[in-house]
């Protein structure tokens, strides 16, 4: 899954009369797909900087996911796309259903221990244990403070989990088509015939 940005050759009327002039498009469209590439990496980079909701040290998970895969993936006479090849921002876009696949259950972190861990299987967090508590199943932990001993939880264990579309995963339609024509104006401008 990925998602895929299409920049179709129709200008504003106003850049419509230069773009008869123009025999060779890819260029143009070059130039508009470069600058939407561009601001997509520069809003995945600005969203990693905004840290997670609940204060965990961050995995750069919109640089990883959303930076490092967006590029422009096909230039045309008749247009371009930008792609950002990554499953994990298509589902922030569009939310859904996250069920597990490797085992019976997803393991969800309770702790920013867990979250920097990553996964059980990865053996982040040492001596995990299955523990049913609240009717909830749970990886935890055995801890010793003093005379007292208490489990403590690090993994929700489920088989799904749904999540709602993140609105700001990536820039507003507005915002890329205004970019679009400000660089389509720039560029004919720029490359018009006189």
């Amino acid at each position: 899954m990925k998602i895929n940005i299409q920049i179709h050759d129709q200008l504003a009327p106003e850049v419509s009369r230069f773009h008869a002039a123009i025999v060779d498009r890819r260029p143009l469209h070059a130039d508009l797909a470069g600058g939407v590439a561009r601001m997509l990496r520069e809003h995945f980079v600005a969203r990693g900087r905004e840290g997670n909701k609940r204060g965990w040290p961050s995995r750069k998970f919109w640089v990883r996911e959303g930076r490092q895969n967006t590029s422009v993936t096909a230039i045309s006479a008749t247009g371009a796309e930008v792609t950002v090849a990554s499953a994990a921002i298509a589902h922030k876009v569009a939310g859904g259903t996250i069920r597990a696949k490797r085992g019976r259950s997803l393991a969800i972190p309770l702790t920013a221990q867990a979250y920097a861990a990553g996964s059980p299987r990865e053996g982040g967090i040492k001596d995990l244990f299955f523990v049913k508590a609240g009717g909830r199943a749970l990886l935890a932990v055995a801890v010793q403070r003093g005379k007292k001993s208490f489990i403590k939880p690090h993994y929700l264990l489920t088989p799904s989990v749904t999540q709602r579309a993140d609105p700001r995963a990536v820039p507003p339609e507005q915002d890329i088509d205004a970019l679009i024509q400000t660089r389509a104006d720039t560029w004919l401008a720029k490359h018009a015939p006189k």
